[in-house]
C-alpha cells in the first residue's frame, strides 16, 4: 500500500492490519514508499 494514501491506512488498519515492512515500488523515475501490512489469522 502506497505511503502517502492515508484513506486506505485508516481502512486497514480499522480491519485489524499492522505494517510489518516497507519497500520501494519504482513508479517512472520516482520510488514510491510502500507498506507491507498483516493481520493476524
Amino acid at each position: 500500500m502506497w505511503s502517502e494514501n492515508a484513506g486506505a491506512q485508516r481502512f486497514y488498519a480499522r480491519h485489524g492490519f499492522g505494517k510489518v515492512g516497507t519497500y520501494e515500488f519504482p513508479v517512472g523515475r520516482v520510488r514510491d514508499l510502500e507498506f507491507i501490512l498483516r493481520r493476524p489469522a
